[in-house]
């Protein structure tokens, strides 16, 4: 039982932190953004004169800028997309644990306690539990984690 916990521990920690770096990589990976070609236009000595050239230069940058604003607001979308899905992951990740080392708890007969009691109260109404099992308490929190994780919609819209 022992095994089982710490490789849940190590499996949290390796998990996440793989993610989180991944998470990183993404953020810092913006899209770069080049204005050498349309300012060689300036420097051609083509039979273009001046103001053609200048008129040509300004529209390609234009168009050069605008690309790159839809490109970063693609970046920043998929980047608030991914870390979303990580809080979610975690929060699912941190409920199964929660959740395995309870039924590990409550298999291996390791709770010699007395009774334990947890309460909550919302809007809608009051919950409570008193168990004998502690293991009982951490699968309940577990399983309410997991699905306030699942259910619950992004925050920061």
């Amino acid at each position: 039982m022992k095994k089982t916990i710490i490789f849940l521990t190590l499996f949290f920690f390796l998990a996440s932190f793989g993610q989180l770096i991944y998470l990183q990589i993404a953020i810092d990976t913006a899209p770069p953004v080049s204005i050498a070609q349309p300012l060689s236009l300036l420097q051609t000595t083509d039979k273009m004169t001046l103001e053609e050239r200048q008129n040509t230069a300004k529209l390609e940058t234009i168009i050069l800028l605008e690309t790159n604003t839809m490109e970063r607001r693609h970046h920043e979308a998929s980047v608030l997309l991914m870390s979303g899905i990580w809080v979610k992951y975690l929060g699912f990740v941190t409920g199964m644990i929660l959740a395995m080392i309870g039924a590990i708890f409550i298999l291996g007969k390791l709770e010699q306690s007395d009774s334990s009691e947890i309460t909550g109260k919302t809007v809608q109404g009051e919950i409570s539990i008193k168990s004998a099992s502690p293991g009982i308490i951490l699968v309940v929190l577990g399983a309410i984690l997991m699905i306030i994780t699942i259910v619950m919609q992004d925050c920061s819209r």
